[in-house]
């Protein structure tokens, strides 16, 4: 099997690369990430994102064996973190992943 080369090119548009955009790389998951819904509450959407995701997917594939499976488990995590600090904070907020 050939080795696959990983590279990441951000063009800083004007709706491109702006403060706080998060990309993740770890084995075989690659990520991006953005928050939605204002300031503050974004970046904790944004911060959700990518600190279950890839623990999620990587616990769940661990136990399965299927990226397929461990991908959607870790997404419906995510966004239940997600919808659950929305729910404390009374705002709302969302993040695309």
């Amino acid at each position: 099997m050939e080795d696959l080369e990983i590279a990441f090119k951000m063009h800083k548009g004007a709706e491109q690369g702006k403060e706080g955009d998060s990309f993740l790389y770890r084995d075989n998951l690659f990520m991006v990430a953005e928050g939605v819904g204002g300031e503050y509450v974004s970046e904790i959407a944004q911060e959700r994102a990518c600190r279950i995701i890839p623990e999620s997917f990587f616990k769940h594939l661990s136990e399965v064996q299927s990226p397929g499976h461990a991908i959607i488990h870790a997404l419906r995590e995510a966004n239940e973190g997600i919808l659950s600090e929305r729910n404390k904070l009374g705002r709302k907020m969302a993040a695309s992943a």
